[in-house]
């Protein structure tokens, strides 16, 4: 849409301005266009890199936390114990479950419903 658009400006400069001001339109467009769209590129290159390396954290961090709550479980006992497990709060209610694919929400779900 935004090239359709630039083209029909440069028609336009180029039929009422003349041959000059159509180059020196085409020259900044040009410059903007190939310094922009690597600008983006790069930050979404970026920002995935983070989410992934957050999202790997997490899981090592949840990973950790089960094996913890595992070992405080007592043996079948009738009194109850309250385990709290904080990482999958903190995972929740701060909305990186978005970086999860909706098999390991489900069974993460799982395996803390049972805490």
């Amino acid at each position: 849409m935004v090239l359709i658009v630039s083209l029909l400006i440069a028609i336009y400069f180029f039929a009422f301005y003349g041959k000059e001001t159509f180059v020196d339109f085409l020259v900044s467009w040009s410059a903007g266009i190939l310094g922009i769209m690597p600008g983006f590129t790069l930050d979404r290159k970026r920002e995935q890199t983070k989410d992934d390396r957050v999202k790997k954290d997490f899981l090592a961090l949840m990973r950790n936390e089960l094996k913890e709550i595992r070992g405080k479980i007592p043996p079948q006992t009738t009194i109850p114990s309250m385990l709290y497990p904080e990482v999958w709060d903190s995972f929740v209610s701060s909305g990186l479950m978005r970086l999860l694919s909706a098999e390991q929400v489900t069974k993460l779900s799982s395996a803390y419903r049972f805490v």
